[in-house]
């Protein structure tokens, strides 16, 4: 008890003296100090802020004690400058003395003082010039960068119309947008928004800064010695920057392993080959921790602020419509729609110019700014800073100052206009701070809220759901009182953002009009919705007749005779190619499917025989099928039975199966590969769907040269063009020419045995093209094919409970179903044949060309003439289909319920140029439908009635309406 009651004394004598020591220290600093509230031992000022509205609480604190005062946080002593003149005299006049950077603790347990950002002394004058050059190099202000960021405007852009005018919260994807700029340039790469990597990096960044945002996050702050080392959420943290800092890593590490000093890529590049020219140098700053946390440094501050901002300005811009619309009338003037936003165009848009200055003001988005700290003892304002005091200068009661803005709290473009409505500066506006230690990303911020501002306006108006009058753009405090990123964002709020009407728009609109007013004789009848009315013109001419695509002239065939007769009983004269104007921009006459003559003739042979010595129509196929219809079963039972389109599944399965024989290999359905090859077809898919597609068609000779989304729609083709070719050199470095693994190294162990044939047709360019064609073909139609069909069973509960019956009997729960079980499931082969039919996918058939001069019908078609066989007419010839315009399986069932063949059945064409992957679609469609449908039955959200399953024309092709549809499994 003795020995306990000496503890606890001792204790308390060592706790009192610690006190007095601490209230000493307090005391001695503070007569040297500004004035300012008397701290309390231990947490200082703590308890005398409302850490909720920090910066109100200092500023009121301000009005007590005036521009210049000290708080206590903690054991940590700050000077705070409020105001113009204070933040002026100290961070400009005294530039050299307030030139360090104070420290951030939650970052400083990672960073501690390297990198540009947090460093100081000769390391961070050396980082800061050398990341000022070289970003300077890489294009940062330059025109070099303002195409990069054209380019990912218009990225941003595309995501928004994706929206179609669906309410969004914006903030993810312009976050992702100013981030790819700094992307960029650190790592030489943009990301797409759907990136694994990307959203984990921004998840990290998030999760960081949250925690900097709490209470928590404020007593680290203050305490970060003894709590680094306890459980909590700040170790969470500290894995997100670990992550981070990991993530960075690696990327320097690749760098290293392909450098060229003599060619630097991007940031990485340059740093290391500083590093290679100081490595003898023992007082050097380049080393690897110093890259590693300057590019930490420069990925955090090109992320954040330009895209809170940009979500801050639509917020205010809801509010303001009559902002809106002066900047809408400003764009028409100056850009008009027929070109990209340049930056040189700021000079002649002052109102948009103050409109983006006067965001930024009323944001006040970096209120209390970066910590500064004295490089040595100075004099300021009477009072003498001990070398090594910590600065906050607070920006935002420059930005708000009601002697420098004639309206402080309100949003009014006019703070930077004059009287003549012509741009004005002012001194106060410093949302990048003064002094040696500004922010020197400001040039890219400001080029970056131009470019992207006007990009979005010139595409678009922004709606809000509610009236302007309930639209809440209080900040709320994102706030961290000892942090970078001290800031005010605004709320969560929903935008829509409307399509302005441009070119295209209004083509749209004129083919929509004229729809009812068809002249069949007119040479515009192909925007006139040619699909629609082909039957009707070859009711009136024949089922042979011409007509005229602006400068094409192509002949159209209708009906099963007519078809027959060119692509069978002429196949040879009917076998050629016709131009498909897109893709032979970037094809050709190269590759299997769009060219002509010996080389179509050896690349097809070369094509079906390869593909089915991998397995095409064989046991080895069938196996991979059944394996990926298994992960798509996972896939939707992934879903628990909620509403789903299920067309992006589906198009990933067919994706991967053609893929397996292609490259070898699969891709999980989060792949960002997949996902990137994906969305790059169905880019370039879109576009020929368009109105100005279809024009493209007629007048691509023009129109190749011109700017418009046929520039898009060739990045798209371009981009797969330089996925398949990067495939191809990792085959060839690593190629067994006895051993061929895959398609390509089919072709290219043919490519080495015909290398002295100097007529071959076996050379990289049809391996890439051909390769592309197949992606193409064995991606897109079976996907759709089996998106209509389970359409068509909404519709019809009855059929899909007849092929549930027929799985049971035939197949059962307990195994896999096998290609041969089709034989004996006429009913299920029926409903697959009635869902192509019907669905009618293909109507037009790809468009043929004449090999020679060529009589048909009496009537002499030259050499090179473009034939259009409607196979649509085919599938809906009321001579071979007793009820065409209806969905009916009974189509292809006889009298006693066996299946019955239908010569008029041509989805895939017939002749020589007929699609050489009907037996692999087939086989896809019944082993995906059968195991689908022997784990689930499927359930509309309406009721069957008010489903409309009539296809959806798309420029030539057409496709099901879009719908949502529930998997649930089979009891």
């Amino acid at each position: 008890m003795l020995a306990s009651g000496l503890l606890l004394g001792a204790l308390f004598l060592c706790l009192s003296a610690l006190m007095v020591l601490s209230v000493w220290r307090q005391r001695k600093v503070c007569s040297r100090l500004p004035p300012g509230p008397t701290p309390l031992p231990f947490i200082g000022n703590y308890l005398q802020l409302n850490t909720e509205e920090m910066f109100d609480s200092l500023m009121k604190i301000g009005e007590e004690y005036g521009p210049v005062f000290t708080v206590h946080l903690g054991p940590r002593t700050f000077i705070v400058l409020t105001g113009y003149e204070a933040i002026k005299e100290a961070l400009v006049d005294q530039a050299e003395e307030f030139s360090g950077r104070g420290k951030l603790a939650t970052f400083s347990w990672l960073i501690d003082e390297f990198g540009v950002a947090l460093s100081n002394g000769e390391r961070s004058r050396k980082l800061r010039r050398f990341s000022i050059t070289t970003l300077r190099d890489f294009g940062m202000g330059k025109r070099g960068i303002e195409e990069r960021i054209q380019e990912e405007a218009g990225f941003l852009v595309e995501a928004i119309r994706a929206t179609k005018g669906t309410p969004i919260d914006p903030t993810f994807m312009l976050r992702c947008t100013v981030s790819n700029v700094i992307c960029s340039i650190i790592f030489g790469d943009r990301f797409e928004y759907e990136d694994k990597q990307f959203l984990s990096m921004l998840q990290m960044i998030k999760g960081s800064l949250q925690f900097t945002a709490t209470s928590l996050g404020q007593l680290y702050e203050m305490f970060s010695g003894v709590m680094k080392y306890l459980p909590g959420p700040q170790q969470q943290a500290f894995k997100e920057l670990k992550g981070l800092e990991a993530f960075i890593t690696e990327k320097v590490q690749e760098n290293q392993a392909t450098l060229d000093p003599n060619s630097p890529r991007n940031f990485i590049d340059s740093f290391l080959i500083k590093m290679q020219e100081e490595k003898e140098n023992p007082n050097t700053e380049f080393f690897m921790k110093n890259l590693i946390m300057t590019m930490l440094n420069l990925f955090f501050a090109g992320t954040e602020t330009v895209g809170t901002t940009l979500c801050y300005g639509f917020l205010l811009l809801m509010k303001h419509p009559e902002v809106e619309a002066k900047i809408h009338e400003e764009i028409d003037q100056v850009i008009g729609h027929n070109r990209l936003p340049k930056f040189e165009d700021k000079a002649k848009m002052p109102y948009t110019d103050a409109v983006i200055h006067e965001i930024q003001r009323f944001g006040n988005i970096n209120p209390i700014s970066l910590v500064r700290r004295v490089t040595k003892d100075t004099r300021f304002r009477g009072y003498l800073l001990p070398k090594g005091t910590e600065v906050y200068p607070m920006l935002g009661s420059v930005m708000r100052d009601p002697n420098l803005f004639a309206f402080p709290e309100t949003f009014n473009p006019q703070h930077f206009l004059d009287e003549k409505g012509q741009f004005k500066k002012c001194d106060a506006f410093i949302p990048f701070s003064i002094g040696k230690s500004y922010c020197f990303g400001e040039g890219l911020a400001r080029m970056e809220l131009f470019l992207s501002l006007t990009s979005m306006l010139q595409n678009f108006h922004i709606h809000h759901p509610l009236l302007k009058e309930a639209i809440d753009f209080s900040p709320t405090m994102l706030y961290e009182m000892f942090s970078e990123v001290m800031k005010y964002l605004p709320g969560p709020q929903q935008q829509a953002f409307k399509e302005l009407k441009g070119l295209e728009a209004f083509i749209t609109e004129k083919v929509q009009e004229n729809q009812t007013t068809l002249d069949p004789n007119s040479p515009w009848n192909f925007i006139n919705s040619f699909l629609i009315k082909m039957q009707e013109i070859g009711e009136k001419y024949g089922p042979v007749f011409t007509v005229h695509l602006g400068c094409r002239i192509v002949v159209v065939l209708t009906g099963y005779e007519a078809v027959k007769e060119a692509l069978v009983d002429q196949a040879e004269e009917f076998s050629g190619r016709g131009e498909q104007a897109i893709f032979s921009w970037i094809c050709g006459d190269f590759g299997v499917a769009f060219s002509n003559g010996e080389r179509s003739r050896q690349l097809r042979r070369f094509s079906i025989t390869t593909l089915r010595d991998f397995g095409m129509g064989k046991k080895g196929i069938e196996e991979r099928i059944q394996e990926e219809a298994g992960f798509l079963v996972e896939a939707i039972r992934a879903t628990k039975g909620a509403l789903i389109d299920p067309t992006f599944m589906l198009t990933c399965t067919f994706a991967n199966v053609i893929c397996s024989i292609i490259f070898g290999d699969r891709f999980e359905y989060e792949d960002k590969q997949l996902l990137s090859m994906l969305q790059m077809m169905k880019g370039s898919l879109q576009f020929t769907a368009t109105s100005m597609g279809q024009l493209y068609e007629m007048f691509s000779g023009v129109m190749k040269h011109l700017p418009g989304p046929q520039q898009q729609a060739f990045k798209e083709l371009k981009g797969l063009e330089a996925f398949i070719t990067e495939k191809v050199r990792q085959n060839q470095a690593t190629l067994d020419p006895n051993s061929p693994r895959n398609f390509i190294d089919s072709f290219l162990i043919k490519m080495q045995e015909e290398k002295e044939n100097p007529n071959t047709e076996f050379f990289m360019k049809n391996l890439i093209m051909t390769t592309l064609n197949l992606f193409f073909a064995g991606t897109e139609t079976v996907g759709r094919t089996l998106s209509f069909g389970f359409l068509l069973l909404m519709k019809h509960p009855e059929v899909e409970a007849k092929i549930h019956e027929e799985i049971d009997q035939v197949i059962g729960r307990n195994r896999l179903p096998k290609f041969e079980d089709k034989a004996k499931m006429p009913y299920t082969d029926a409903v697959i044949h009635e869902i192509q039919r019907f669905g009618n996918l293909n109507p037009t058939g790809m468009a043929r060309r004449v090999t020679k001069d060529t009589r048909f019908r009496g009537y002499l078609l030259p050499k090179g003439t473009d034939i259009y066989p409607m196979l649509g007419s085919v599938l809906n010839d009321p001579n071979f289909f007793t009820c065409p315009e209806a969905f009916n399986p009974q189509h292809f069932l006889d009298e006693k319920g066996q299946f019955k063949k239908n010569d008029a059945f041509i989805p895939f064409s017939i002749g020589k140029r007929h699609c050489f992957g009907e037996g692999l679609a087939k086989m896809e469609l019944f082993l995906s439908l059968t195991t689908i449908l022997q784990n689930f039955h499927i359930q509309s959200p309406l009721p069957k009635e008010a489903i409309d399953i009539s296809p959806l024309m798309v420029g030539f092709v057409n496709i099901p309406r879009s719908y949502t549809i529930s998997f649930l499994p089979r009891g």
